[in-house]
């Protein structure tokens, strides 16, 4: 039985279920049902269901059967009543499944009909705020939705209106007199369709009832944040917080005849900010950053801090690799398709240009161990001739590598972090990076239905394509083109090398890039100086407060004109100064990758042979075979050919490093 028979399963039991039930209930009806006898497999797909609540994963409560019958308020804007139209935006979050498009919910009226919807232009600025705890990329996915004309509005300077498709209420505030400060009372029919009936409701003078309501979503939010950390978002705090009310006497049914709308309740109170979080929304304090919290829980190995990903995952994460275990099953899917037997090959491809750095030799141990694990129960399974969409998925890996190529060198190269609303490009990357990542999981199992048509497949790889070679060349073509000179200090004839680097590099880059096409081997600790400033590594700092960090740094935070110049000093026993000198500053290239050395003279001196007057006293002894140390050098050096540079072996290292 395929992992996607058990998740269609579950999903189904959960539909058919009237009520909350046990996982006994859910292992029997599977079995009874010709499924797996696994049940760690049952229980992970169950926690994974989106149509289940699941208590301590044992009691399980369908969402379905636990809001029917739920009560919200929508309070409508002076300028949706003037207009005659209600934006659903994340006003029906959560009482509608998430696979519900908001436009496409049901609105039953009073006299029987349903709210038609229409198109209407909306300023940004109000439309973003109404769909604020979707998170930007779910945002955006919805209004791209709504029309295709978003895409083009959600451009630099974003002064453009937006269509929105909203429901047409005219009529009905027309009938019911509707007034600022009524709003519309909405019962969940089918949460699973995101049908409602609707009614006018007045606005609600009890000041005791509204504040003890107020103060059970407090509560619950509260608990909700400390309990679930920032690994939720706001759909589903919304969601508990609903649960964890209900029917608790020590709070108020946040779901029955309630005094506000959340949106009103959210500009009321003062305490929660609706923050992003890796492209979600949750609600968090005000004054705490939930990256900070989301960095403290990337501990290895801890599965209660997971929230439903594996530990496989939390590798991926703490790594800083936006990789799934279910994105690693397809690169080793297609490993296998291509015939390759070597577990390393695709956890290489996933690791490209990345080193790494574990807090224990455990650690590491850990995480091979379960890459081994997860290839074998992938290899186990695997039939090349069953895996009917292997083209379609290498293709997919294909774009999911230049999107990770893309991530690296925004690493590697210090280049900005665009604001995601600054760059359309990349808004576009991360809603294709979904469809991928969905397309790669898909793929993981035998197909139930047939692939789209050819002409489709085409199209949909042609606008991935094109919107990647534009975010590349955005983001990779520099600025501007440094040529720097780069000679030890006090070496006569001198030792040096010219290389071209982007202006925008940061000083780890330049770092790498010295000791390439230098030569060295990185075995000691480095620094810049300009002036009386030094610059190092937040890992170098210990112990030296006359040093600042120069993590996020960049060549021209410290050069920005022609003639300029810093000093590299490397090893500090042997103490290797190295003079930087900006001699141009010239336009990038197209087609050239960067950095690279264009030329050089002189060999880089041997590591630990004393700084540059050892280096001399050692040239002097291999160039006489009678002193009595050139025997004991010899062994320890090898022979030195001073003079000797090749241009080749310097960029070889150079592409080595940064490629």
């Amino acid at each position: 039985m395929t992992p996607k028979k058990t998740e269609k399963l579950v999903g189904e039991y959960a539909r058919r279920a009237g009520a909350g039930f046990m996982f006994e209930d859910l292992v029997e009806y599977i079995q009874k049902n010709k499924g797996t006898t696994d049940e760690n497999e049952i229980r992970e797909h169950a926690l994974r269901c989106e149509d289940l609540f699941d208590l301590e994963g044992e009691l399980f409560i369908p969402r379905q059967s636990f809001f029917h019958g739920a009560q919200f308020r929508a309070t409508p804007s002076a300028r949706e009543i003037e207009g005659g139209f209600l934006v659903p935006g994340h006003r029906f979050m959560p009482f509608c499944s998430r696979r519900v498009h908001p436009a496409e919910t049901h609105l039953n009226l009073p006299d029987g009909s349903r709210a038609k919807t229409k198109l209407v232009s909306l300023p940004q600025e109000w439309v973003m705020d109404t769909h604020a705890f979707f998170g930007i990329p779910e945002a955006l996915e919805i209004l791209f939705a709504d029309s295709n004309e978003n895409q083009a509005a959600l451009r630099p300077p974003f002064e453009d209106d937006l269509k929105v498709r909203v429901f047409d209420l005219r009529d009905f505030f027309s009938a019911c007199a509707f007034q600022p400060g009524d709003s519309l009372m909405l019962t969940v029919m089918d949460w699973r369709k995101g049908i409602f009936s609707v009614e006018r409701a007045e606005q609600v003078n009890d000041l005791t009832a509204t504040r003890k309501w107020c103060e059970s979503l407090d509560d619950a939010l509260d608990f909700i944040i400390s309990d679930e950390g920032p690994h939720c978002d706001c759909y589903e705090q919304l969601s508990l917080a609903m649960l964890y009310t209900h029917d608790d006497p020590e709070w108020v049914s946040l779901t029955e005849t309630p005094p506000l709308s959340i949106p009103v309740y959210y500009t009321q109170q003062e305490e929660l900010a609706a923050k992003k979080v890796l492209g979600r929304a949750l609600f968090w304090p005000v004054d705490e950053d939930p990256m900070q919290a989301l960095a403290e829980d990337a501990v290895f190995g801890e599965e209660e801090a997971l929230d439903g990903k594996t530990e496989m995952d939390a590798f991926f994460q703490a790594l800083g690799l936006s990789v799934s275990e279910e994105d690693a099953e397809g690169y080793i899917r297609d490993a296998l398709f291509q015939g390759q037997e070597d577990p390393n090959l695709p956890l290489a491809r996933i690791l490209r240009d990345r080193d790494l750095f574990f807090d224990s030799p455990e650690e590491s141990e850990r995480f091979l161990l379960l890459w081994r694990e997860l290839w074998e129960r992938v290899q186990s399974n695997y039939s090349r001739e069953e895996d009917a969409g292997a083209v379609v998925r290498s293709r997919l890996l294909k774009i999911n590598d230049r999107i990770l190529a893309i991530l690296r060198g925004m690493d590697r190269t210090g280049s900005v972090f665009v604001d995601l609303m600054e760059n359309p490009d990349f808004l576009q990357l991360a809603e294709f990076s979904s469809v991928i990542s969905e397309g790669i999981r898909a793929f993981n199992s035998p197909l139930e239905t047939d692939l789209p048509p050819d002409e489709a497949i085409e199209e949909l790889f042609g606008k991935f394509t094109e919107t990647i070679d534009a975010l590349e060349k955005d983001l990779f073509a520099p600025a501007a083109i440094y040529q720097l000179k780069v000679s030890i200090k006090d070496s006569k004839p001198p030792i040096w090398r010219r290389i071209l680097v982007p202006s925008n590099m940061e000083l780890a880059g330049l770092h790498f890039a010295i000791q390439a096409a230098m030569g060295w081997t990185n075995s000691h600790m480095h620094q810049f100086r300009k002036g009386r400033i030094c610059y190092r590594p937040p890992e170098m700092l210990d112990g030296f407060l006359d040093c600042d960090d120069y993590d996020g740094m960049r060549i021209a935070d410290l050069l920005r004109r022609e003639k300029e110049k810093v000093f590299y000093e490397y090893d500090f026993g042997d103490s290797w100064e190295h003079v930087v000198l900006l001699e141009k500053i010239v336009d990038p290239v197209e087609g050239q990758r960067y950095p690279v050395c264009i030329k050089g003279k002189r060999a880089c001196p041997p590591e630990d042979c004393g700084g540059i007057w050892g280096y001399y006293r050692l040239l002097e002894i291999m160039d006489d075979p009678d002193d009595p140390e050139y025997d004991n050098m010899l062994d320890w050096y090898g022979e030195i050919a001073p003079d000797a540079f090749s241009l080749a072996e310097a960029n070889a290292r150079l592409k080595s490093c940064f490629e």
